[in-house]
């Protein structure tokens, strides 16, 4: 086929339907190439959902499910909708960010290592500490706000089970096995 013939526009739209291009470009050389140049996206984390996982650039975009299901220490957030991603998809961006933030952060300020990070519509991001303690932290907003209370909660040793700092005035909750057997909950 000649070279003349080749329509570049058309040539680039088609790749840059694959979710991992960034961006491409296609051109004729004479007398007889075709030059195509790609940028490729890059997964930042992995996206668990419905049972599956998908890489995830720094945008939120799905790049497609990981079928390497190699764990390494790439930050896995817990998508709880359960829904099922398709390439090209968008995930939360504040989540990305807020994960991305306190899985550097919690470790490296606090000691606080997390055995999951997860994140539900209505709760935003939630943090399951190594011990099994949950802290909602919700979405980005006073994000140094949060982690000073989450700091000094750990500082004093107050015993809690559950950690909400949504709100302007975080609270938390100790779920005890009282003498009977049955919970009970100190505010």
């Amino acid at each position: 086929r000649s070279v003349w013939l080749v329509d570049t526009a058309q040539g680039a739209e088609a790749i840059q339907g694959n979710a991992y291009v960034e961006h491409v470009n296609v051109s004729v050389n004479m007398p007889d190439e075709l030059s195509i140049r790609v940028q490729e996206r890059r997964p930042e984390l992995r996206w668990l959902s419905g049972g599956q996982l998908y890489l995830v650039d720094a945008d939120g975009r799905v790049l497609g499910s990981d079928s390497t299901m190699t764990m390494t220490n790439t930050l896995v957030i817990d998508d709880r909708s359960g829904r099922t991603l398709k390439p090209n998809d968008h995930v939360d961006q504040d989540a990305l960010t807020l994960g991305q933030a306190l899985a550097l952060r919690l470790p490296a300020e606090l000691n606080v290592h997390s055995a999951r990070i997860a994140w539900a519509i209505d709760t935003g991001i939630v943090v399951t500490m190594a011990d099994g303690r949950i802290v909602i932290v919700g979405r980005t907003e006073r994000l140094d706000e949060k982690l000073m209370v989450l700091g000094q909660l750990l500082r004093e040793g107050t015993a809690f089970t559950l950690l909400d700092l949504r709100p302007e005035t975080p609270y938390y909750r100790n779920d005890t096995v009282g003498a009977l057997g049955s919970p009970s909950s100190t505010p």
